[in-house]
């Protein structure tokens, strides 16, 4: 993440990772899940996300987004299984008006990281402008 070295963090900030029935949503259970029970998750988690984090800070549409899961045990997992909680963070960002456009974001999924203390698995974001810091 060298090209990270010369942007500014603008934003960090880490939400619980969506769940359903007890289970992480992951790109494979969240596909096979009914269309209406995934638009009352998707509903309940975006107001989470807007009470929990949205401030009304404008973020640059052209900004990078880097997203760590942080799990609260030791099972293996693929960490591209959060992107379905990455894109609805994303577009609640868009909804919100924080972010103006998603078309330009870049984005980097680093590996999980494990700490047993979590009471439940979180995502963390940063977000790093799009100026270069010289």
């Amino acid at each position: 993440m060298d090209h990270l070295t010369k942007k500014k963090l603008i934003k960090e900030f880490s939400v619980p990772i969506l769940m359903n029935k007890n289970q992480m949503c992951t790109i494979n259970n969240y596909a096979r899940i009914h269309w209406a029970v995934k638009s009352k998750l998707k509903n309940e988690y975006r107001k989470l996300l807007i009470n929990w984090f949205l401030d009304g800070e404008k973020i640059p549409e052209d900004s990078h987004f880097v997203w760590t899961p942080m799990y609260k045990d030791k099972r293996r997992r693929d960490s591209i299984n959060i992107s379905s909680v990455a894109k609805l963070v994303e577009d609640t960002l868009v909804e919100t008006k924080s972010l103006v456009d998603d078309n330009k974001t870049t984005h980097t999924l680093t590996p999980g990281s494990v700490n047993t203390s979590l009471a439940a698995h979180m995502l963390n974001i940063k977000i790093y402008g799009p100026e270069d810091i010289f």
